[in-house]
């Protein structure tokens, strides 16, 4: 339970030399959340079995202010053989006072802040009735939270950490590319079309850690890539249109921790765009996703 909001501010230009675009936002999430997920780890143990189950209920509240731009550009290079740039600019600043305490964190109510940029750049060609186009996109993204004391304690050294002071910060530093790659043939005799491409998406971060309990300072490299090909059919009638659309990612998986030749699974992964600092080293445990997309338009005139 709790609110959302979203508020918008665009203004676009559209002329045959060029179209611009720009959109200001803001947006809040604020929401209490009772979640159930189960809990699995393996058991060597013949007499106990090999895997074991449990139920785990939290209770988190999750609060997050976004604001942003973003910035659009694109004008023909060559009228006569079709081709055309653009590009693509976003500013992102995320302010999280509440993060949801995960069993995955290993730093509760940790508050903090994050900077997100994208800049990208894309060109295409029309050359009837075909369209091809490619678009590069980098992503870097920096953020910083912490976790504070909530009643005064003794550090592992003997030194004294007064309630409100930092317990634990992380420092995070991404860098993501995106790489896009696609061809469309128009509808041939206006009645059959199809689509292809590809997705390839990077993941880089890096982790600087200080505990200043225990204390000790620990640094963390993860990165990944991802694939998706797509191929699309579309069949065009005088009153209706339908579509379909296939796409299979590989590289990715169902987030975990690593411990030794044990996988421990985290489904909060999944369900917060918040960065939230491992126990230890990530594990994806591979998966293969087919994706079907069937749409169906009727036009009204």
């Amino acid at each position: 339970s709790g609110r959302v909001w979203d508020m918008r501010l665009g203004l676009l230009s559209d002329r045959p030399a060029r179209q611009m675009e720009a959109v200001l936002f803001y947006h809040t999430y604020d929401m209490t959340q009772d979640a159930k997920y189960p809990y699995w780890w393996a058991n060597p143990d013949p007499i106990f079995g090999y895997q074991n189950f449990e139920d785990i209920t939290v209770h988190n509240r999750d609060l997050t202010r976004t604001m942003g731009l973003h910035l659009g550009y694109r004008q023909p290079i060559n009228r006569e053989t079709g081709w055309n740039i653009g590009g693509i600019f976003t500013a992102n600043y995320k302010d999280h006072p509440k993060i949801p305490n995960y069993e995955i964190m290993n730093i509760p109510r940790d508050p903090g802040n994050t900077w997100a940029f994208n800049f990208g750049v894309g060109i295409s060609r029309d050359f009837a009735p075909v369209r091809f186009g490619i678009d590069l996109i980098f992503e870097p993204v920096w953020s910083h939270t912490w976790a504070n004391a909530e009643s005064e304690m003794i550090s592992g050294i003997g030194t004294i950490i007064s309630a409100g002071n930092k317990t634990v910060e992380n420092h995070f530093e991404f860098t993501n590319w995106i790489f896009r790659m696609g061809l469309e043939q128009h509808p041939i005799n206006n009645v059959f079309g199809f689509q292809i491409g590809i997705e390839i998406l990077q993941y880089q971060y890096w982790l600087d850690q200080d505990n200043y309990v225990v204390p000790f300072s620990r640094s963390q490299r993860e990165s990944w890539t991802e694939w998706s090909p797509r191929i699309g059919l579309s069949w065009h009638f005088p009153t209706v249109e339908i579509g379909y659309t296939a796409k299979v990612t590989v590289g990715t998986g169902q987030p975990g921790l690593a411990f030794g030749n044990m996988f421990v699974s985290r489904a909060e992964f999944d369900t917060s765009d918040i960065i939230l600092a491992p126990a230890g080293s990530l594990s994806l445990q591979e998966a293969h996703v087919l994706t079907h997309h069937i749409t169906l338009a009727i036009p009204i005139n």
